[in-house]
């Protein structure tokens, strides 16, 4: 049954130019799932199977078998299911070490981008890891390589504009956030990670607005065009939030 329209995805949620974030729809897609309560709903694998438009009207549509396909229309343009995730999460680098270590983080650094030019950042945009998005409009998501952690590790307080009731973060934030780090992971190793596939994510712990946190994000292998990478985001406190599998497309030639 083709649901009511449930998620616009307009110029804040922007990942590549013209395009959606990845990681904020994986996020809304399980809590979708999970029927909005995705904490301890176990993991969730979502496949993004086309590139996602800014200002379409999408819908679900819920199978038999449990799960939901995210439609435009007849297309399908992504679909999630119960899945298992057994990934190893590394510890995340220091918190001041990745503060000394900011100004080395590839989103800030100039780069040429074929359609913007010369401009600040891997995607300067982008709702997560873009350093041209304000504090509230983006998240501002900065990775960083700290000798022997390992991974990258992000420092990232969410702010209280994305907080929902009673202060708390919710999963398509939560997903937003722990895209990207999986691709700076490649890039600290020369590689260049094009788009995101697929994620496999579990929610353990709910995050409140405010807190401090560190997200991770490491290689796992390469094969092929196809990327895997993890990623996870720990709170305050060192509890894991949420963890994450990833599979991204590298671009051809890179």
């Amino acid at each position: 049954m083709l649901m009511r329209q449930h998620l616009i995805l307009t110029e804040q949620f922007i990942g590549p130019p013209d395009l959606g974030n990845g990681g904020y729809v994986v996020g809304h897609m399980a809590g979708a799932l999970a029927g909005g309560d995705v904490i301890g709903a176990g993991a969730i694998e979502v496949t993004l199977r086309a590139p996602l438009p800014l200002g379409v009207p999408f819908g679900y549509q819920f199978d038999d078998a449990g799960g939901v396909a995210l439609m435009s229309g007849d297309d399908v343009m992504a679909t999630a299911k119960r899945a298992e995730l057994d990934i190893t999460v590394p510890d995340p680098a220091p918190a001041e070490a990745v503060r000394r270590a900011h100004s080395t983080s590839h989103s800030l650094k100039m780069g040429f981008h074929s359609t913007l030019g010369e401009r600040l950042g891997v995607h300067p945009v982008c709702f997560c890891c873009g350093a041209e998005r304000g504090d509230g409009d983006g998240l501002r998501v900065f990775p960083v390589a700290v000798e022997g952690a390992g991974c990258v590790t992000a420092l990232w307080t969410p702010h209280e504009g994305f907080a929902g009731e009673g202060g708390m973060i919710g999963p398509e934030i939560i997903g937003a956030a722990i895209d990207c780090p999986g691709a700076f992971a490649f890039l600290e190793n020369g590689e260049r990670a094009g788009l995101l596939g697929r994620m496999s994510v579990e929610f353990l712990k709910s995050l409140r607005a405010g807190e401090e946190t560190r997200i991770v994000g490491w290689r796992i292998e390469t094969d092929g065009r196809k990327m895997i990478a993890g990623t996870a985001i720990f709170d305050a406190t060192g509890d894991l939030v949420a963890k994450a599998k990833q599979t991204w497309f590298g671009f051809p030639g890179v």
